[in-house]
């Protein structure tokens, strides 16, 4: 589903270009990105697709292999 999140560093670490990004805290923000998604399909496809992309790049594998990598440098 599209995501609207607020932009914050960890949070914008995590959604990428899957999420609209908001002002924490600003109900007139988050009522325009969600006003946005109502109003474009495409706009909701494109975060999904994103979304999907996103989400792969956070599976236990990758984040195995990430830790795996960092660590054998590490200890080099």
């Amino acid at each position: 589903c599209p995501v609207v999140a607020s932009d914050l560093p960890g949070i914008r670490e995590q959604v990428g270009t899957a999420a609209i990004l908001v002002a924490p805290r600003s109900s007139d923000a988050i009522a325009n990105a969600m006003h946005t998604l109502i109003g474009s399909t495409s706009k909701r496809i494109e975060l999904v697709q994103e979304g999907e992309k996103r989400f792969k790049l956070f599976s236990p594998e990758m984040f195995r292999s990430t830790l795996i990598n960092i660590l054998s440098h590490a200890l080099q």
